[in-house]
């Protein structure tokens, strides 16, 4: 009785949606998910989330296809120097098993249907462009907050909301309606909520309860792993990588330390944040001629672009820091992925952030000293502040050019002799 009514109710349903044009039902998909008949006493449903489920670890997988997902990957950050970066494989895409989330009996939660099968099909494809797209942002070595390890696909009557994010899980919400069946979000789509922090609870997050969901969304943009305040961060040292590299181009295989030293030191290298690189290690390299390893290590570690992003989301985790100490009439303000500090609102940050392996390196004391600022613009891709009786403070508040300098050079010739001392090659 239960299959006749399903075949009426659906088959009323296929004559009212072929009278409409269903947005994005006319794309096909790169590739057709296989059906696989139901088990003994397997519902249909059950049976295509298997199946799907199946189909969406495949997906992330390589075969070498020209638009294959692992393979465009490979491609980007062969092109972009970057090394050691994880497979997509890293990640998994799920529909949620059992009836929670997809049931035979319930119209929104059936699969019983083939086109409502394809819209699913369609939605685990753009969550695995979604997740292409994040992997090539984050380099391909995921970490930090708010980093993406697994996307779950539910309807959006249960999830009860278009993205929610929590410990690494991004679950999607997929609308329905009964005449257009399922609306798969386009990866585009999904990046645009991202960005806008629809993912984001204040009530699952470690922030001060009184938060605005507006303030809440503006501080997003700094946390934001595949954000335009991180990019914006990202680029600064690398302009700094491209600087220091064509520094380095002066030095030879034969150059004195004394030469490195009035080349690199108070310009590239800060001699107060040397862990290792001291005087008697330096010497140490020179007298076993080791110097010409040390400084193709040296420059193998600069133009690593991983380098780079590692001091980046230390220089964040600095600038949250100074965020979260400033007591005092602060706002924030993204204009143009950059980040304006003003005033009237408190806002206290208590997000603990990963600092990246090159922490140590950089220079935590940043920061006007005022307790109070109250009126703030950007000039010139950075931060500046203005202090309480509108005076300019020849940039106060200026995080990205109080980080950068040094901080490089700093860290990459510390692990660049440490590397040496121990006989390893870091351009392999």
């Amino acid at each position: 009785m239960r299959i006749w009514v399903n075949l009426i109710f659906y088959g009323f349903l296929g004559v009212l949606s072929a009278c409409r044009t269903l947005g994005g039902d006319s794309d096909t998909l790169r590739v057709q998910p296989e059906d696989k008949p139901p088990r003994s006493g397997e519902s249909l449903t059950a049976s295509r989330v298997l199946s799907l489920n199946e189909w969406a670890r495949n997906l992330l997988q390589e075969t070498r296809d020209l638009d294959d997902f692992q393979k465009m990957a490979d491609d980007y950050f062969a092109k972009n120097g970057i090394k050691d970066a994880l497979p997509l494989k890293t990640y998994t895409i799920n529909l949620r098993p059992g009836n929670e989330c997809f049931r035979e009996s319930t119209p929104g939660h059936s699969l019983w249907w083939a086109r409502n099968r394809e819209q699913i099909a369609r939605q685990i494809e753009s969550a695995a462009q979604f997740i292409f797209v994040h992997h090539k942002a984050v380099l391909g070595k995921p970490k930090g907050p708010f980093q993406i390890r697994e996307i779950e696909i539910c309807p959006k009557s249960t999830s009860k909301s278009d993205l929610n994010f929590n410990a690494g899980k991004l679950i999607i919400g997929v609308p329905y309606n009964l005449v257009q069946g399922y609306r798969p979000w386009t990866s585009d789509q999904l990046l645009s909520l991202w960005r806008q922090g629809a993912h984001l609870d204040p009530e699952d997050l470690v922030v001060n309860r009184w938060l605005t969901r507006k303030k809440l969304i503006n501080l997003w943009s700094l946390f934001d792993p595949i954000g335009s305040f991180r990019l914006n961060i990202r680029q600064s040292y690398d302009q700094e990588s491209q600087t220091l590299s064509q520094r380095l181009g002066q030095l030879g295989t034969s150059s004195s330390l004394d030469h490195w030293k009035n080349l690199l030191w108070g310009t590239s290298v800060d001699p107060r944040r040397i862990r290792i690189a001291n005087d008697e290690t330096l010497r140490k390299i020179w007298t076993e001629q080791k110097s010409g390893q040390l400084l193709q290590n040296y420059r193998c570690l600069v133009a690593n672009p991983v380098t780079a992003d590692d001091l980046s989301w230390g220089s964040q985790a600095v600038f949250e820091k100074w965020m979260g100490q400033r007591s005092n009439n602060i706002d924030i303000k993204i204009k143009a992925g950059l980040v304006a500090v003003g005033n009237y609102h408190q806002i206290g940050v208590t997000l603990s952030t990963y600092q990246g392996a090159y922490y140590e390196y950089l220079n935590t004391q940043v920061g006007p000293t005022e307790s109070t600022v109250l009126k703030a613009q950007v000039e010139g891709g950075l931060v500046a502040v203005f202090t309480v009786d509108d005076i300019k403070v020849d940039v106060a508040l200026n995080v990205l050019k109080q980080l950068i300098p040094q901080s490089l050079g700093t860290a990459a010739l510390d692990r660049a002799t440490l590397a040496t001392l121990d006989q390893r090659n870091l351009c392999l």
